[in-house]
């Protein structure tokens, strides 16, 4: 016989045995190589054991219960039941070993297995590799992969995929027996890896199982980090195409940009724009020409050369030019800017809000005109007027002298011409009254004489007056005001014309059989005239301009409605210099309504004299 194929230690309990076990191995011609006998001691680890004992009560029982690798024989026993005891130990060991190398197969091929699915450059690859690979492997009939798609919530992160090696409604047959492992993904059962074998296929050992379980770990993992490689790449592909759109819309706002700074300097107009703290933040090349002609001082955000309207009255500045049009306190109107002994130039500065479409304030532009050629048209027309103004009032006082001194001397009905007389001496009043208020808009300013004044009185002087200049047209004028008087301190010459001049405008615009009415209120504070209409109207276009000096609506000049239009500019001059308000609510074919707001008192420091717009 050959030697035994694994290490054999025969340990005997006393030098008897150990000639017995000695000679029972001498007659069955082992090769003695890797046997070894020995008497007592204690028996080697990881190694086969005979015991050899004169009794039973001599061996270990407890060692023997406990390893496949011990047995033992009597000393009686040892010529027939030793040789049979090597070889038992022998197949035993065959087997174990051939299971070790089947598990160390297993386990190698596994780990190889593992290894190519986490080197799959997709999911849908990946299942291909576990599906051919457990097939091979295990030796499966058939293998069956389902990972459902990666989703955050309703968003599909990564696409699910369902591979088999076989195909039809069912996986299994009715003679097979199917194994289900769990597939994670980053801990959460997301996936089945299915094992199908036949009935009499032996049943999947608890070690085949143990690689299957970490097989279906490493197939949830390497599953994450495709799908998270692919988010990666995905967010990469965006991230790329996001900066590349912001880099050109980046290049679009640079190229706009260059663009309206080009308009903005190319245009003949200072335009600055101002964050919502009031501080600049950019402005056009006009600025700094205007700027430098101010005396503009940077550090005290001062002018030393703004001047009124006068060009050498320097206006006194308790907050610039800018500040004070921002906060609305000087918008439209004229500064001369410039030395007086070099070039000065005339400029209306205007500021405009800008906000978000959402409403949210975004700053303001100030925009600020050279309006210098406009200006010098406005000195030459006002002279012009004047001079105009004082050559026609001295004829005509003469005539109206003339006339008042043939009213007193002559019985002009009797005459026979009375209609006549009163017909020219109403054209020369009106022209009289018409040259005092082109004198009133040329000369810039209007002086106040303020005193205690009945308001109430002064309206039905006015209302009767009109009165029968209306018997012809028809129109009715009525006044409507409270009992006794109400007494204000204004100038009550000067109210009498805003009076006049708003009845008077109503009378032009009013047809035939019209009505007219003059009311008359107050309270606390204020003293308050109303003078409506049910005539034209105005539309709300019109409205913005009705008291701009010399502004006529389309319909009153296509209607050769008489007028220049400087009567509502006289009456907001008068009414501002009082401290008062004027409005107008108006609608196309409804009529008008002015209403003058004037404080009973005025404020304990003397009214000044009030420039008018130009």
């Amino acid at each position: 016989m050959s030697r035994p194929s694994f290490p054999l230690v025969i340990l005997a309990a006393n030098v008897a045995c150990a000639r017995a076990a000695e000679a029972a191995l001498d007659a069955t011609a082992f090769d003695r190589d890797g046997v070894a006998v020995e008497i007592g001691g204690t028996a080697p680890e990881h190694v086969a054991v005979i015991f050899v004992a004169e009794s039973v009560a001599e061996l270990p029982l407890e060692e023997l219960v406990a390893s496949v690798d011990r047995d033992y024989v009597l000393r009686a026993d040892a010529a027939h039941e030793l040789p049979l005891r090597v070889e038992l130990l022998r197949q035993r060991s065959a087997r174990r070993q051939a299971r070790h190398h089947s598990a160390e197969r297993l386990r190698s091929e596994t780990m190889a297995l593992t290894w190519r699915v986490h080197g799959s450059d997709s999911v849908a690859a990946l299942a291909d590799t576990v599906v051919a690979g457990v097939g091979e492997v295990f030796g499966a009939a058939g293998v069956a992969l389902t990972i459902p798609a990666w989703r955050d919530g309703d968003v599909e992160l990564g696409p699910g995929v369902h591979v088999s090696t076989r195909h039809g409604a069912r996986f299994a047959g009715e003679d097979e027996t199917v194994t289900a492992l769990p597939v994670d993904c980053d801990n959460d059962i997301a996936g089945e890896l299915l094992i199908a074998d036949p009935i009499g296929h032996a049943r999947r050992t608890a070690y085949e199982r143990a690689l299957l379980g970490y097989l279906g770990i490493q197939i949830g993992r390497a599953t994450s980090e495709l799908w998270l490689r692919d988010r990666e790449r995905d967010t990469q592909r965006r991230l790329h195409e996001t900066s590349a759109e912001l880099q050109r819309l980046l290049d679009e706002m640079d190229e706009l940009g260059v663009v309206i700074r080009s308009i903005a300097d190319a245009v003949n107009v200072g335009v600055l724009f101002y964050d919502t703290d009031n501080r600049p933040k950019l402005h056009n090349r006009r600025v700094d020409d205007l700027l430098a002609l101010t005396g503009f001082d940077p550090q005290t955000g001062r002018s030393r050369h703004v001047y009124a309207s006068d060009r050498r009255t320097r206006v006194k500045q308790d907050k610039n030019i800018i500040s004070e049009t921002l906060e609305g306190d000087q918008r439209g109107l004229i500064y001369w800017i410039g030395d007086p002994e070099g070039e000065q130039r005339a400029i209306v500065t205007e500021a405009h809000g800008i906000t978000r479409p959402g409403g949210e304030s975004l700053g303001s532009a100030v925009v600020t005109y050279d309006v210098t050629d406009l200006a010098n048209a406005i000195e030459i027309r006002e002279e012009y007027l004047a001079t105009v103004s004082h050559e026609l009032r001295t004829p005509l006082t003469s005539i109206v002298g003339y006339l008042d001194l043939i009213e007193d001397g002559y019985d002009v009905d009797a005459l026979g011409f009375g209609k006549e007389f009163r017909t020219i001496q109403r054209s020369a009043e009106q022209m009289l009254t018409l040259i005092r208020d082109l004198l009133s808009t040329s000369s810039h300013e209007l002086a106040l004489r303020i005193e205690p004044t009945d308001v109430s009185a002064l309206l039905t002087q006015s209302v009767s007056a009109f009165r029968p200049v209306l018997v012809e047209s028809h129109q009715q004028l009525r006044l409507e005001a409270p009992a006794g008087a109400v007494l204000a301190h204004v100038d009550g010459g000067r109210l009498k014309q805003v009076v006049d001049n708003l009845i008077s405008n109503a009378v032009k615009y009013t047809p035939e059989g019209g009505d007219i009415t003059v009311r008359l209120d107050r309270d606390a504070a204020s003293v308050i005239i109303a003078v409506a209409d049910n005539g034209r109207g105005v539309s709300k276009t019109d409205q913005v301009r009705l008291f701009d000096r010399f502004f006529r609506t389309r319909e009153a000049r296509e209607a050769a409605i008489q007028g220049v239009g400087i009567g509502l500019t006289i009456v907001k001059a008068i009414v501002d210099a009082h401290g008062g308000t004027i409005s107008v609510t108006s609608e196309p074919g409804r009529g008008s309504t002015f209403t003058v707001r004037l404080p009973l008192r005025p404020d304990s420091t003397p009214l000044p004299t009030l420039p008018m717009q130009p």
